[in-house]
This record gives structure tokens, C-alpha cells and sequence, in this order.
């Protein structure tokens, strides 16, 4: 209820911009009951009651309370509101009205009944719609807004009622999917029902019309007699199936022949439609039918790409009989200049003559008619060259019994394309040799102007990529990334990696990862140590469509980071990242199979390759390597060691005595500070202080070497490889981030799983 310190004004414009008629009180009272809702004062029209008029009696006065004079005064704002949103032929009814609720009352007894009535008219409507020639969607619409605007005079219908209406009044031509709906367990919603129904009638676009036109040429040879009849309710429209009158009056046939463009022939001595039974031409001749929707022919012979019919539509003649559509296919009439094309030709097998719709070989051609007392010309339309003569034969037009046939010089493009299919549609170059070999008098034509639809939608394959088109003039304006797994868990638990590549000195930053998802924690903590580091914004990040990186969309927008993606199945845009992967999948895989290694040992190998790779000289930087370039300095080679070679670390802060021995055989990976494997104890060092034996594989001594290289696809594909003491490949590996600067001084940390019981020897991996 509204108080002295909230009066709330309404303007008709604003809040009800529709005005009530004496057809629309439904949408009109919808219309002022949701605003009031909204507003909070659907009470004034639902009851109407007003506070205490006046102060207390025990008070003895006679003033309004504050509490009706707000009420008051919101009343009548309301009450003028509705007035001024009635029609000046309903204002009449309400002005004498004092309150809102009273001008309320009077509006909805004066049209409840009319909305009663309004009831039956939608419902009856509902029912009697057929669909018609209508568009199915036109139809569908105006179902949905029968039963909306049943739902708005409080009269809602069912939604499986109004899909029960619509099933039964499509027609004839959509029976295949009213009876596959009809048998679903589950109910269609009309949403569904919708799409489904639009998609069924784009095939029948080019059929139903077909059926429909043969009616009426049947309907066209009876129209004359129907003027005859002397008793108007006795009259009969063919088209409509309605009584009350005659075909040729038909609203509904009018409208049909003027969508479909089609003209009647009124002259009943020569009617067209009987043409195609009586007349005595030969059964090969084409007839020019200006009122035809499509080609007809009686013999299959006459058509190429023949493929069977099987839908249910059929032709129906004058004397009630119904013919069977049993195949479907095209054929070309071919000229002395070029050749005109006849698409979607429905064979007809009783048909008597071949019908040519001047329509459809007017559009389909880009060619016109003109018809002429005694024959007719088809000519091009763009350069109005005459392309054949027809003749006009008891009144009837019909092209010439024979066509030219292209010869073996021909120059026509129709010619060009059935030398390409006889030869087994051979390539440009190789045609166009045979050509010149057979003496045809062909012109060479680039692939720009010759075009085969066959081979074009047959022969198709990825395009070449070229160069992309990034211009970087620094560090990290451009990164590559990708990620590769899963394979085997290596024997610190990993199962993938990610790779990070700098565009412009093809540095690579390698983290080997449990997860995909590991990425997107992994990414932030990189961009901080890389960003700090060289003290420049990363700028773009190049990678495919993986779940992995769309995650990380939020941080790369919140930071100013632009994302780009490789479009689906092409993985070769991301073709940085993917060499990479080869070059340091074998890389490792080379350094396992020399120093004797398992494949556990896998996470070790690549981050071993790719500090390798990235202090390699290459090319495409003018035989400088990626670290240098990076960092501006030459690596030092020197203090590279054999992967896997035997070495001494000094164990001295982990001895239990000072009798213990201070070093123990172990193995490098060729870092400055070296991480060191004692495969007894199964645990870790870390440790600058080691004693090289390079020519010493300890993997190689005291197990059996690996007879054969290891190949990657078996890696990938978890072959078993023959040395029984390594631990066989399971589901194909990958790796993540790894820090790769130098490490601490020594420490240790437990490996499993457990190595063999006779392998004493230790091996240690360097990590930078």
C-alpha cells in the first residue's frame, strides 16, 4: 500500500503504451495487471479498500488521515492512467467512474463475455488451420500464436495439444515424419518439432509445388463446365476442397498461381494440359511449358545421374488418375555455342510427352525466350546471341527434334569437362598435355578459369603453409607452446611436458607435468621468473585449442597477454612447438639409448636434450645458438659430460662416520651442478664436487645394452623392449616445468621405485 511519503506517478505512454479496443481487452489487462505487479499497487484494482477516511472519533475531528490522502491521491493517478490508455470508444463506459477498482469492474463485465467468445473463435481456429502452400514456419508461427493468445484470455492450451493440431493439418507431403513423431517414446517440444519440420520441407521445396501444379491444370480443364451450374451451393473447389464455389474463383488457387508465377491457358479448345496425352509429336521432342514448375520426362534414357524417386509425391492428369514419379536425374540440349543445362527432371513412365519448364531453363542458364505467332528463340541474356529455334505446332511450342552433338574440336567448356572425366579427371597440367597429344582444340587453361566440381570436392587436401606473418624484434614478444603426452610415468612421476619456445631466438623452457591442468599454474609462476629476468613483458602467446590454455584466458585478458590458437585439425600453424617435440623426443631417446638407460628415465633425457639444443649453433640464426642469442654470450662447452657416464660425487656430508668412503660411483647429465642417482640406497644428490670416468657407462656394464636403437613410434606405442632389467614402457609419456638454473649445494631426496638389487652402481643428472 502506498504511503504520504511515496506517491508513485504513471504516465499512459510509459506504462501502457497499448490502448484497450473493443478487440483487445486480453492484451490490454495483461498489459496493466504486470505493471501494477511491478509497481506494487495491483491492490488498488484486485480490492480497492482505502484506509480510514478520518481521524479516530475519540479525537473529535473531521480532517483526512495522511494515510487516505496518499491513497487518495494514488488512485486517482491510476485511475486516469487507465482512462487515458482506453480508445475514445471505450472511455465512455468508465469516466463516470470515482475510483480505479470501480473502473476496473465496469471494464471487465463489459468485456469478459466478449472474451468468452473470443475463446471459441481461437480454439475453432486452432483446429481448422490447415497448413496449405504456406512456408512450414509461417505455419508453425501462427499456430504459436494461436495458442499465445488463447493463454492471454486465461484460456491456455496444452503444449502436446497444440503439436497434436499441427501434426494433423500439415498435409499429404509431410505424412513420413507426422507417423515417425507420432511413434516417439519421449514427447517433442516445439522448439524440436520446429527445427525438424523446417528441415524436412527444404527437400520437398523443389517436389511439392509438382504435384500442386498438376492439380491445377487438372482443375483448369473442368473450370469451364463449373459455370454451368445453376445452384451456387452445389459448386465444388478442386483446389481448396470447400463448397460455396468454383475453382476458377478460388482465393487460395489465386494466390498459388501468383507465388508460383504461374498463367492458366483460359482457352478451352487447346487446353496445355492435355497436350502432354493427345497430341501426335514425336514422344522425344520437348514441350516449352511456361506454367510448369519443373522438367518432365516419360524415358529414363533421356536423363544422366538417374537415381531413384522415393518420395510420395505423384502427378495427377485431367481424368482423375494419379502417375507415379520414378526416378529423378538431369540431361543438357546442347547448342552450336554451349549447352543448356536440365537439372531435377522427374521421370514420369505413363507421361506421354517430355515437359520443359521455361522457368526453370531460364534461371538455371541465365538464357530468355521469346515466343513468336509461329516459333520461338532462346537466346543468351547477357549477350542476346540466338541460341536454337523452336517451332510452334498446333499451338503448342516445341524445340527441334535434333540437337547439335559437341565434336572433338569443340571449344565449349561442357566438352573441356567430359574429355577431363573420360581421362579419369587427370590434373591440369597432365590434361592439357594429353590434349595437345590427341590434337584437341583446346585452349591451356590455368586452374584459375577450369573448374571441376568433382575434383574439387574429391580431391581436396590441406593447402601448404607459408611463413607467418609475426615481425619480433626482441625476447618474449612471441612464445610457441604445446604440450606432449601422456606416455609411460617416468620414474619421478611424470607424464607429460610442456615446452615454452621463444619465436624470436628459439630458446626453449621445458617442464615436465603430471597433469594437462598443471599448465595453468605453471604459466603464471614462468611469466614472473622469465618477465624478471630479462625485464620485458611477455607480449603474445601462440598455442592449439587445448583445454589446457583455454583456462588460461582469464589470466592472459587480465594481464595484456594476446592469445592466439591454431583453427581445429591443423596443428601444423603450431609448427614451431611440434619440431621442437621431434627434436627433443629424439634427442632424449638418443642419449637413453647410448648410456644403457630405461625409459623411466625419460624426464631426465629430454631436459638433458633440450639444455643441449638450446646451446647448439643452427641456421636459421646464422649458425649462432638459441642461448646465445638469448643471453648474449657464448655457452661454455667445456663443462659438458657424457650423459650417463660414470662419476664420484663427494658424499662426505652424508657419510654416517668419518671411516665411510667420501664418494661412490655414480652417473652425470652434464650440468654444473650434478644430480647424482645412488641406485642402492635409492636417493638423490645434488652436488658440484664429482669426478668424471667419461668413458664408463654403468647402465651399459652391468645390465644388458639395449640390442637394438630405440624407435620412437614403439616408444609411443609401449613396445617391450628385450633387456629384462628395465622397467617396460606403459601409456606413452610427456614432461613439465623444470627450473633450469643452477642448483643449490648438496642435498638428497628419495627415488622410487626400487632399482635392481644387483645394480651397485649410482647415477647422477646435472640440473642447470
Amino acid at each position: 500500500m502506498t504511503t504520504s511519503q511515496t506517491i508513485i506517478p504513471i504516465t499512459t505512454a510509459t506504462h501502457f503504451p497499448t490502448k484497450l479496443t473493443s478487440q483487445n481487452f486480453p492484451v490490454w489487462r495483461r498489459q496493466v495487471q504486470s505493471t501494477l505487479i511491478g509497481l506494487g499497487l495491483d491492490n488498488f484494482i484486485i480490492d480497492g479498500n482505502a484506509p480510514s477516511k478520518t481521524i479516530s472519533a475519540t479525537r473529535r475531528s473531521l480532517n483526512p488521515t495522511p494515510a487516505y490522502i496518499a491513497w487518495y491521491r494514488q488512485d486517482q493517478i491510476l485511475f486516469s492512467a487507465i482512462l487515458g490508455s482506453s480508445s475514445d470508444e471505450i472511455q465512455p463506459v468508465i469516466a463516470s467512474a470515482l475510483t480505479a477498482k470501480e473502473a476496473w469492474d465496469r471494464l471487465t463485465s463489459s468485456f469478459a463475455s466478449k472474451s468468452r467468445s473470443r475463446i471459441i473463435s481461437l480454439k475453432s481456429k486452432l483446429a481448422k488451420n490447415p497448413k496449405g502452400n504456406r512456408p512450414v514456419a509461417v505455419f508453425l508461427k501462427e499456430m504459436r500464436s494461436i495458442a499465445d493468445e488463447l493463454a492471454l484470455v486465461q484460456s491456455p492450451i496444452h503444449e502436446e495439444d497444440l503439436l497434436v493440431h499441427i501434426l494433423t493439418q500439415l498435409g499429404e507431403e509431410y505424412n513420413s515424419i507426422t507417423a515417425a513423431l507420432k511413434v516417439r517414446e519421449q514427447p517433442i517440444s516445439y522448439p524440436e518439432l520446429f527445427d525438424k519440420l523446417v528441415d524436412f520441407e527444404r527437400p520437398l521445396e523443389s517436389t511439392v509445388p509438382f504435384r500442386i501444379l498438376s492439380k491445377v491444370i487438372w482443375m483448369t480443364n473442368n473450370s469451364q463446365a463449373s459455370y454451368s451450374r445453376p445452384n451456387r451451393s452445389n459448386q465444388f473447389c478442386n483446389f481448396c476442397n470447400f463448397q460455396g464455389h468454383d475453382t476458377r474463383d478460388c482465393r487460395k488457387l489465386a494466390k498459388f498461381l501468383k507465388d508460383h508465377h504461374i498463367t492458366l491457358n483460359n482457352n478451352p479448345t487447346a487446353p496445355v494440359a492435355n497436350a502432354a496425352s493427345s497430341t501426335s509429336q514425336s514422344p522425344q521432342q520437348w514441350m516449352m511449358d511456361s506454367g510448369a514448375s519443373h522438367h518432365l520426362t516419360s524415358c529414363p534414357s533421356t536423363l544422366s545421374s538417374v537415381s531413384e524417386y522415393g518420395g510420395p509425391d505423384e502427378i495427377s492428369l485431367g481424368d482423375g488418375t494419379n502417375l507415379s514419379i520414378s526416378h529423378t536425374g538431369s540431361t543438357n540440349i546442347y547448342t552450336s555455342s554451349k549447352s543448356l543445362a536440365l537439372p531435377n527432371i522427374l521421370c514420369v513412365p505413363k507421361l506421354r510427352r517430355n515437359l520443359i519448364s521455361v522457368a526453370k531453363l531460364c534461371r538455371t542458364n541465365h538464357v530468355s525466350v521469346e515466343f513468336f505467332p509461329s516459333h520461338f528463340f532462346v537466346k543468351d541474356l547477357k549477350t542476346g546471341a540466338r541460341l536454337m529455334r523452336g517451332e510452334n505446332i498446333h499451338d503448342v511450342y516445341y524445340l527441334n527434334n535434333s540437337f547439335p552433338i559437341p565434336q572433338v574440336n569443340a571449344t565449349s567448356s561442357t566438352s573441356r569437362l567430359q574429355w577431363h572425366h573420360t581421362l579419369g579427371h587427370p590434373c591440369l597440367r597432365t590434361f592439357n598435355i594429353i590434349c595437345n597429344d590427341l590434337g584437341l582444340n583446346f585452349k591451356s587453361l590455368s586452374k584459375s578459369i577450369f573448374h571441376c566440381e568433382s575434383c574439387a570436392i574429391n580431391k581436396c587436401h590441406k593447402l601448404p603453409f607459408g611463413q607467418n606473418s609475426f615481425e619480433v624484434t626482441k625476447p618474449l614478444q612471441l612464445l610457441y607452446s604445446d604440450v606432449w603426452g601422456p606416455v609411460q610415468k617416468s620414474i619421478d612421476g611424470y607424464l607429460y611436458y610442456v615446452v615454452f619456445v621463444d619465436y624470436y631466438s628459439k630458446y626453449v623452457w621445458l617442464y615436465p607435468i603430471k597433469a594437462k591442468s598443471d599448465v595453468a599454474t605453471l604459466f603464471p609462476q614462468f611469466k614472473l621468473l622469465v618477465e624478471k629476468f630479462f625485464q620485458t613483458p611477455i607480449v603474445s602467446l601462440f598455442t592449439d585449442n587445448g583445454g589446457e590454455y583455454i583456462g588460461l584466458a582469464p589470466f592472459l585478458q587480465s594481464n595484456g597477454i594476446s592469445h592466439y590458437t591454431t583453427p581445429p585439425h591443423t596443428p601444423e600453424q603450431n609448427g614451431i612447438a611440434e619440431r621442437r617435440h621431434r627434436h627433443i623426443v629424439e634427442t632424449g631417446l638418443a642419449l637413453l639409448h647410448y648410456a644403457g638407460l630405461p625409459l623411466t628415465f625419460w624426464s631426465h633425457a629430454i631436459q638433458t636434450a633440450v639444455y643441449l639444443i638450446n646451446r647448439l649453433p643452427t641456421p636459421i640464426l646464422g649458425s649462432k645458438s638459441p642461448y646465445q642469442v638469448l643471453y648474449g654470450t657464448s655457452p661454455n662447452y667445456k663443462k659438458l659430460k657424457p650423459f650417463g657416464c660414470l662419476c664420484y660425487p663427494w658424499l662426505k656430508p652424508y657419510a654416517p662416520s668419518k671411516l665411510h668412503p667420501r664418494s661412490q660411483p655414480c652417473y652425470s647429465n652434464s650440468k654444473s651442478a650434478y644430480k647424482c642417482l645412488d641406485t642402492n640406497m635409492n636417493r638423490l644428490y645434488h652436488s658440484r664436487h664429482v669426478v668424471f670416468v667419461e668413458n664408463q657407462f654403468p647402465s651399459k656394464i652391468e645390465s644388458t645394452k639395449i640390442s637394438s636403437p630405440i624407435n620412437l613410434d614403439d616408444f609411443l606405442k609401449q613396445k617391450t623392449i628385450s633387456n629384462p632389467q628395465f622397467i617396460q614402457p606403459s601409456p606413452p609419456l610427456h614432461a613439465s616445468p623444470r627450473n633450469t638454473t643452477p642448483l643449490p649445494s648438496v642435498t638428497h631426496h628419495t627415488v622410487s621405485p626400487k632399482m635392481n638389487e644387483n645394480d651397485r652402481w649410482r647415477e647422477t643428472k646435472a640440473n642447470d
